[in-house]
């Protein structure tokens, strides 16, 4: 008994540290994509305010896709 009681403990333990790790590394993802996306949205304000409006358009869509899918899937999942 006091063997499984080891068992369970060292598993519990495992997925306690797993847990912070996928936190950490959800923290990391949020902050990059959210970095990549002002990135994004000031190159398309620039192209816009540069007399590319078509260029600034297609980034602009592209971009807009790529942020509602990511924040569908978070809120999904």
């Amino acid at each position: 008994m006091a063997q499984m009681d080891r068992l369970d403990e060292r598993h519990f333990k495992w997925a306690m540290e797993q847990a912070k790790r996928d936190e950490s590394t959800n923290k990391w993802t949020l902050a990059i994509g959210g970095v990549l996306a002002a990135c994004g949205l000031v190159a398309v304000t620039y192209l816009a305010a540069s007399e590319h409006a078509i260029v600034a358009a297609i980034l602009g869509t592209f971009l807009a896709t790529i942020l509602a899918v990511v924040v569908g899937n978070r809120a999904i999942g």
